[in-house]
């Protein structure tokens, strides 16, 4: 039976590998090999680096830096600015599929913003990506807005006594 242990240690001797190559050299059930590869990519102890063809035995699996992917591809965005996904996914050596699924979960968190770029011939049809806090905030979020908006209020209520 193969257990974390052994997939880390393999992982720390090849540094990266499929899930397919962990099957033939340490034997075992594919589906149990998978199992705790996904595991550990949950954990962040793996990352999924790349595709190397069709299918999920295909997948391309490296050591985590201490990094997720989602800080990875963060780090990313608020550092080159409006990028598509393809730009993401070239950049940071990620899986296309992955960069696109965990792009739209940020932004439908708040943490990244979307917009399209149909002014763009470079991107047109794609959308673009940039960190939140790049945009310029308006209303009460603004914590400067915030405490004007506290101190009208008070002023208001003591003309009103």
């Amino acid at each position: 039976m193969i257990t974390k242990l052994q997939i880390m240690t393999w992982f720390e001797m090849h540094r990266k590998g499929t899930v397919k190559q962990l099957v033939e050299e340490l034997g075992g059930k594919g589906d149990r090999v998978a199992a705790i590869v996904c595991g550990l990519v949950r954990e962040g102890a793996l990352v999924r680096s790349a595709s190397t063809g069709t299918g999920t035995r295909c997948r391309m699996y490296e050591l985590s830096e201490g990094k997720t992917n989602r800080q990875r591809i963060r780090e990313y965005v608020t550092e080159h600015g409006p990028v598509s996904s393809r730009q993401v996914s070239d950049g940071t050596g990620l899986d296309m599929g992955a960069v696109q699924r965990i792009l739209r979960d940020e932004h439908d968190a708040g943490r990244l913003e979307r917009y399209s770029s149909e002014k763009c011939s470079e991107h047109q049809g794609s959308f673009l990506y940039v960190a939140a806090h790049e945009l310029c905030q308006f209303g009460c979020s603004n914590p400067m807005t915030a405490f004007i908006n506290q101190q009208l209020r008070a002023v208001r209520q003591e003309m009103r006594a």
